[in-house]
């Protein structure tokens, strides 16, 4: 059972807050932007916690500071705060959900090794099929979204940036942009992400379950959503 924000639906309101909502984000990068489809019905509780950094303003700014030939991008571990390098501040590790597999252009949650149950900030997009990899060790990577649209051509763009070792822990195969090796190293030379909700609310298989208001508990709706025959059901 679901606490409740109010929209408009069917001529009169619903109320459903503090729910991870958004079934997309955008991603803004020097090299173009890109969205990501949530997968909140199969992975909810790492969708919450993603979003949770995305609305606290951690997501801003991000590094991409891994990058691996035909395997993976990284970032959500460290971001530019007034011009300077600073660590992502996380909060507590977030329980292995894993269902889906690492397939091209899939989202994951980056974790310890050894440890199933340690994601907090850091996630990666799938460059290449991985799922016989990262399907089969440590839990398996939990899969909680998916590049849409044309939006790997930007992440294979920068896939395909130059990778440096920075002599620095977390940035041994970092992508550089506009970055010639032996000149000073800049800011503007990382490769930046900054993930914002997209403002557009949708009906989708999330808003799935029942809801209700706690100030009149044993009252409330019930959905159920269809979108691949673009339906879905009310009942109170």
């Amino acid at each position: 059972m679901r606490n409740f924000l109010t929209i408009g639906l069917l001529g009169f309101s619903l109320c459903f807050a503090n729910h991870a909502f958004a079934s997309r984000v955008n991603v803004e990068t020097q090299l173009g932007s890109f969205e990501i489809e949530l997968f909140e019905g199969e992975a909810p509780n790492t969708v919450a916690n993603f979003l949770t950094y995305v609305r606290d303003g951690r997501f801003e700014a991000n590094i991409v500071h891994r990058s691996v030939e035909d395997f993976v991008i990284q970032t959500g571990s460290y971001r530019i705060v007034d011009g300077e390098v600073d660590n992502v501040p996380t909060d507590d590790p977030v329980a292995n959900e894993f269902g889906r597999s690492n397939t091209r252009g899939t989202v994951a949650m980056a974790k310890l090794g050894g440890d199933p149950d340690s994601a907090t900030s850091g996630w990666f997009v799938n460059l290449v099929d991985n799922s016989e990899n990262l399907d089969n060790q440590n839990g398996g990577f939990t899969v909680f979204g998916e590049v849409v649209g044309n939006g790997m051509d930007v992440v294979d763009a920068i896939g395909a940036l130059p990778i440096y070792n920075l002599g620095l822990q977390g940035f041994t195969s970092t992508p550089l942009y506009d970055y010639t090796e032996g000149e000073e190293l800049l800011i503007e030379n990382f490769v930046q992400m900054s993930v914002t909700e997209n403002s557009d609310f949708t009906i989708n298989s999330g808003l799935n379950d029942a809801w209700f208001n706690p100030d009149t508990a044993g009252q409330g709706f019930f959905f159920n959503v269809f979108p691949d025959q673009g339906l879905f059901f009310l009942s109170w």
